[in-house]
């Protein structure tokens, strides 16, 4: 399936989305996909890693994701079931620089599946900095 197929066969109603993220930029991602009131979509629930300290104070700092979501009122969780995702009716998974691997039963529940947003071009360059390199070949 397509990004295109899906919203055009899915027009009459949103695709329910679940995002999965934690830094900045997913953060910035989880913010267009909010306000763009073109994209039929909704995202019922948010997946961020738990809050950790930050800095030399040791502050518990909850992550981007998870801040953008709270302004906007989606539930925030920090790990998720493939029975819960079932139980939302979710259609598609997005995730953009979660930071965990996902087991194949999670990835097997959505009606759409999972799709992963990355700035790089995987599997093309690999390695330890592939957003890095994509840019440093041009």
């Amino acid at each position: 399936d397509t990004l295109e197929s899906l919203l055009y066969n899915e027009a009459m109603n949103p695709l329910k989305i679940v995002y999965f993220g934690t830094p900045h930029f997913s953060a910035r991602l989880l913010e267009k996909i909010i306000n763009d009131s073109t994209l039929p979509l909704e995202i019922v629930t948010v997946v961020t890693r738990p809050d950790k300290p930050v800095g030399r104070a040791q502050t518990v700092t909850p992550s981007a994701v998870k801040t953008v979501a709270q302004t906007q009122n989606i539930p925030v969780v920090h790990t998720i079931t493939p029975e819960e995702l079932t139980a939302l009716g979710v259609d598609l998974c997005l995730v953009c620089s979660y930071g965990k691997i996902l087991p194949d039963a999670l990835l097997r529940a959505p009606k759409h599946g999972f799709w992963n947003i990355h700035p790089s071009l995987l599997p093309l360059f690999r390695g330890a900095s592939p957003t890095a390199y994509t840019l440093l070949m041009g």
